[in-house]
């Protein structure tokens, strides 16, 4: 089977998306697609920034498959893409596209999905998630965070009851998390 990227945005299920990252000297940009399980290889679609041309950039998986997953995090840190979090899923997936390869980073300490990460101090955040399957997921007591450096999980602050959700909207601003919307 081949796919442009086995990412999938929190909450979209398999429908593709469209992404920009920005590293320091790079512009990644593509649609991203599911994975199907057993798959040997993927494609991923990158322009060619002179000619503004597309062209693939094909790589093999030698250690693991990436899982299919949905419902998870994605993000960038320090120019490798990180794939977080889904379904039962706990593992990080991490893609390096300077070397085109998957390595496997630690288990989240427990099942975290409908969220989005976002990176502040070379940790990546997962605030206002939700676990446990469909249809009895309830929302996580607790901010996460996974420190790609260590190759750990910790367990960060309690978010307020009040505050408790999962598909939101996270952004940072002035030092600060921005949570909007999501559900309960």
């Amino acid at each position: 089977a081949v796919a442009n990227v086995s990412i999938l945005a929190s909450g979209l299920g398999s429908e593709p998306i469209d992404v920009t990252a920005q590293g320091d000297n790079e512009v990644f940009a593509g649609t991203i697609w599911a994975a199907s399980y057993g798959a040997s290889s993927f494609t991923i679609f990158e322009p060619v920034p002179s000619t503004g041309v597309w062209s693939d950039v094909p790589y093999n998986i030698s250690a693991f498959t990436p899982p299919v997953r949905h419902e998870n995090g994605f993000v960038e840190l320090n120019g490798k893409f990180y794939l977080i979090g889904g379904r039962v899923e706990k593992n990080v997936n991490i893609y390096d596209p300077a070397t085109k390869t998957w390595t496997l980073g630690a288990a989240s300490p427990i099942e975290l999905h409908h969220f989005q990460a976002v990176v502040y101090n070379q940790e990546i955040y997962a605030i206002c998630a939700m676990t446990g399957p469909f249809p009895n997921e309830v929302p996580v007591q607790n901010i996460y965070k996974c420190s790609p450096q260590n190759n750990t999980w910790t367990i960060g602050a309690t978010i307020p009851v009040s505050r408790r959700r999962g598909s939101s909207g996270v952004v940072l601003y002035n030092n600060k998390f921005f949570i909007i919307g999501g559900i309960q």
